[in-house]
């Protein structure tokens, strides 16, 4: 089941929605460990988790939009290790595949290597948001044609996570996607607190979650 709620008292945010989570609960003490919160900052987990504090409450779980979508495993790839990978496949890619990306300039030097990395892991992070990866994508751009692009980075995409395999680990967004359409069995109810840009993976992830029988509140200020 999915449901709005207004917050409209005259209460500070935080503990409107405090409020909100232990709204009639009878028994003491209140357990919401199955509960999952996004919020759109650390800062309002941490108002609400104080507001929480007073009212005898197993916490829920706090956590980011896009953060809520990483399982729980040692082998994530940190931003370094992505951002080296890249690089390295940049650096071992034949000339013509990189070339519909780069133009005249494809990156030699190691610094120019790691900054490509780097716009090409931004790259796949906005993409993630829409619940895509470069892999197999096709954007209809009516006037102009730049599937040469996507297809280039279509195979850099897949060099990219085979040289991750090699190094045993594992891309935070293939993870994310995975986790979109198997979310977590333990979250039971899950909050969105006022949140006012959702990517489109997440809603992803909560559709799925409604159709598993989970309660989705909706809080608005």
């Amino acid at each position: 089941m999915k449901t709005l709620h207004y917050l409209n008292r005259p209460r500070p945010l935080a503990r409107q929605v405090a409020d909100f989570l232990c709204r009639e609960k009878q028994s003491r003490p209140i357990d919401l460990s199955n509960t999952l919160v996004l919020t759109p900052t650390t800062g309002a987990a941490r108002r609400i988790r104080r507001a929480l504090a007073a009212q005898n409450v197993l916490s829920p779980r706090f956590t980011l939009p896009m953060q809520a979508l990483l399982p729980y495993v040692s082998d994530l790839a940190d931003r370094s290790e992505q951002e080296a990978a890249w690089a390295q496949v940049l650096q071992s890619a034949d000339e013509r595949l990189i070339q519909p990306l780069f133009r005249d300039h494809p990156p030699s030097k190691e610094s120019e290597l790691i900054k490509s990395g780097g716009v090409l892991r931004e790259l796949c992070n906005l993409l993630a948001e829409g619940g895509r990866t470069p892999q197999g994508l096709e954007i209809p751009q009516p006037g102009f044609d730049d599937s040469r692009r996507w297809k280039a980075l279509d195979q850099l995409y897949r060099n990219y996570l085979s040289l991750l395999s090699k190094w045993k680990r594992r891309d935070p967004n293939e993870m994310r996607l995975k986790q979109i359409m198997k979310p977590d069995p333990s979250i039971q109810h899950l909050v969105l607190a006022c949140l006012p840009d959702l990517p489109h993976a997440v809603e992803q992830f909560a559709e799925n979650l409604l159709k598993r029988g989970c309660q989705i509140d909706i809080l608005i200020w």
